[in-house]
């Protein structure tokens, strides 16, 4: 009898176990330029090309932490069912957003680890096997971001205090203009900030031509383009002020 429980005990400790660990994937495309760092559950994957596979991930609500240059740029959590796997897209100033998520097993056959091969033959979610196109999810040219003829998205929030300082921090610790511009224009496209935020970086630097070329870096990211008023006011120089506004002008 007691031989019986153990065993029973076992068998649900066991069945607990792998039902907390059931297999889940999870593959994400990032299509800005960077070097990203990608953590979930206990995986992390550091790439440059844009595309992060996890495979035997627990299914259940995970979180996500995404990191631009080793400084972080997202965190939320996420949904993975179990035996499936989750295709996604990442954008700096829309967040995640879910693609498709289909079964790891068609017919009884793993849908293999290629990004494509789970779409071969117009598989679930995708025309012709193409990822890149999602049937009826696409964003239309005007809303993506970084095209300058689409009206400032007022609504995302400008990155938090905390994180500002530690990037003031990082720019002031850099003796020579040319080192505080090379660092700004590798962290600041996508990275949502304030008019009174990007006029405070622009005073780190000593010469108006380090302060233009940063200004024009980051004129996509800024949130409240209403008081972009201020940031005319860090130049030094009517002629940096003029070709700014023609910069704007252009977009």
């Amino acid at each position: 009898m007691k031989a019986k429980l153990i065993l029973a005990i076992f068998s649900f400790l066991t069945l607990a176990f792998t039902q907390a660990r059931a297999d889940a994937e999870f593959f994400l495309r990032i299509s800005d330029e960077g070097r990203y760092t990608v953590s979930i559950d206990d995986q992390t994957i550091t790439v440059s090309r844009g595309r992060f596979r996890f495979f035997d991930l627990p299914a259940g609500r995970q979180r996500i932490a995404i990191l631009r240059n080793n400084m972080q740029v997202f965190e939320d959590w996420i949904d993975l069912r179990n035996d499936s796997r989750t295709v996604a897209e990442f954008m700096p100033r829309r967040g995640i957003r879910t693609l498709s998520v289909y079964p790891l097993y068609i017919n009884g056959r793993y849908c293999g680890p290629d990004w494509d091969q789970g779409y071969a033959n117009n598989g679930p979610g995708w025309p012709n096997g193409n990822p890149d196109r999602p049937n009826g999810n696409t964003w239309p040219d005007r809303d993506r971001p970084g095209n300058g003829s689409y009206p400032p998205n007022t609504n995302t929030a400008a990155m938090s205090r905390f994180e500002f300082e530690q990037l003031k921090s990082r720019v002031n610790r850099e003796s020579f203009d040319e080192r505080k511009f090379e660092l700004l224009r590798n962290v600041l496209p996508g990275r949502p900030l304030s008019s009174a935020q990007l006029s405070d970086l622009l005073r780190q630097f000593s010469f108006d031509k380090y302060r233009l070329e940063t200004a024009k870096v980051a004129w996509e990211s800024v949130t409240d383009r209403p008081n972009y008023y201020i940031v005319f006011d860090t130049f030094s120089f009517e002629s940096s002020k003029r070709d700014l506004k023609q910069f704007i002008n252009w977009r």
